[in-house]
């Protein structure tokens, strides 16, 4: 979802070469894309500017060159001159870097290979909040092709990944995240230097949890906030849907 996130933030960069996006809104996983040599040669991406006034633009992703084009994913880019002024959050003290990785990373849980494998220590948690510390060198996916002025799609992959596990400790399965009300990105997230992930549950349903994620510096600005993920809780007897990546086949 990060890595299409970004293809959305890289094409409305590509289009307003020196504007940054700032902001996206409402982006929705549609049919996805599993990259196993299934996925389309070619894709088609529809730009539609929003009538908000804002210069905001609505992309939506297609097949190419097939009569019923599958929708991807769909989302609104908002472009600005600067980004706007970072809140604070207040942070638990300790340490921000731990020098292990997540134990999740090795029972399986979390099925990233070694490159996207970038939290660490828990520094505080229950059932309403994690928050847990993050570093990781920017592997530099598709160089550069899914990634913005503000945005790395490796490095925002980390709020999702801390995300899953507070949906671990709530509902003991994985979850999918498939739509986001709202992505703030106030400036990069620190390439190979420590940071602080928080997750805030707004909302738990059977077969959904809905989360804010906020990834700080070490005193606490904000550096980028997903507001309103949406995940699918992906339990066993859910069959094909719940399928996630295995750590072999997706191991980066």
């Amino acid at each position: 979802m990060t890595a299409a996130v970004g293809w959305g933030i890289n094409v409305a960069e590509r289009l307003r070469p020196s504007l940054p996006v700032t902001e996206v809104r409402d982006f929705r996983v549609r049919k996805g894309l599993v990259l196993d040599g299934s996925q389309p040669p070619r894709a088609r991406v529809v730009v539609q500017p929003e009538a908000d006034g804002a210069g905001a633009l609505r992309l939506s992703f297609h097949d190419d060159g097939v009569n019923t084009p599958l929708p991807r994913y769909e989302g609104v880019f908002r472009t600005a001159p600067v980004a706007p002024a970072p809140p604070r959050l207040g942070l638990p003290s300790g340490p921000v870097a731990g020098p292990a990785p997540h134990p999740a990373y090795g029972d399986g849980f979390l099925f990233h290979g070694p490159l996207l494998q970038g939290l660490g220590a828990v520094l505080a948690e229950d059932d309403s909040q994690l928050t847990i510390a993050a570093r990781l060198p920017d592997p530099q996916l598709a160089r550069g092709a899914y990634a913005g002025r503000l945005y790395s799609p490796a490095l925002a992959d980390l709020l999702l990944q801390a995300a899953a596990l507070l949906g671990r400790r709530l509902c003991g399965h994985r979850c999918l995240p498939v739509a986001v009300e709202r992505v703030q990105l106030f400036a990069p997230l620190p390439d190979d230097e420590p940071f602080v992930i928080v997750v805030d549950l707004l909302e738990q349903e059977p077969l959904e949890l809905t989360c804010t994620v906020t990834a700080c510096g070490p005193q606490g600005e904000v550096l980028q906030r997903w507001q309103a993920v949406k995940g699918i809780v992906a339990a066993p007897e859910l069959g094909s849907r719940a399928a996630w990546p295995t750590p072999r086949t997706a191991a980066v």
